[in-house]
């Protein structure tokens, strides 16, 4: 398992319980994607760029810089969008990007408050944006509210269930097939990922620690 941890600046991985540092001197990183065996994406939130990283040799390499005039927090985190694209919440500006494996970017949507995570769903994508506490779908073009939570982070599927960890109360929520808080508790939810079909992981920024969370499905 591969994290990015705030609080040393570093990119680290998990394996049968120990933990080892692959990249260093990162600000901020916030979203990880693997881009093949060897490299993985990963998106700096204070230094507002999306950067690749060699998982041997610790390389880092910039791909993309994101401008940031606002004083708010930069980009956050970052999604698979199929066959070599990223999608990317351009956070401060309210804009979803679509990164195309020639590096260059599509706007696919703005008008949001603060979009934190988007990831795809549905036949179309769920975006998580903080300051409207809402889960929103976007689809051809057209956006709707999946869910109203409080200040939702990340988001995750799980067996065609989507869900999300909120800041707002530190919850675990499912969004769909239905809106429903797990009966979970944490103090600052940061990430979540699925690891299968009935287990979440979530990462709790104030806690240090990584959690699996076994959901079940009706």
């Amino acid at each position: 398992m591969y994290f990015g941890d705030i609080h040393t600046d570093v990119v680290a991985k998990v394996a049968g319980g120990h933990k080892r540092i692959v990249a260093r001197r990162l600000a901020t990183p916030e979203g990880i994607v693997f881009r093949n065996a060897r490299q993985m994406f990963v998106v700096e939130q204070g230094r507002n760029r999306l950067d690749i990283v060699d998982v041997r040799t610790g390389t880092i390499r910039v791909v993309n810089t994101f401008r940031n005039t606002t004083g708010l927090e930069g980009v956050d985190g970052i999604a698979s969008g199929g066959r070599g694209t990223l999608l990317i919440p351009d956070s401060p500006y309210g804009t979803l990007w679509l990164r195309k494996p020639d590096g260059s970017l599509r706007l696919l949507r703005s008008g949001f408050f603060r979009p934190v995570d988007a990831i795809r769903y549905g036949g179309g994508i769920a975006i998580a944006d903080e300051n409207a506490n809402a889960v929103w779908f976007l689809k051809d073009g057209t956006v709707s509210r999946l869910a109203t939570v409080p200040t939702p982070d990340d988001l995750a599927i799980a067996a065609g269930h989507l869900y999300a960890v909120t800041l707002g109360d530190g919850g675990l929520w499912e969004v769909r097939p239905r809106v429903s808080r797990l009966p979970v508790q944490f103090r600052n939810p940061q990430g979540l990922v699925d690891l299968s079909a009935r287990v979440l992981l979530v990462a709790d920024g104030n806690l240090n620690a990584l959690y699996r969370v076994a959901v079940s499905h009706c």
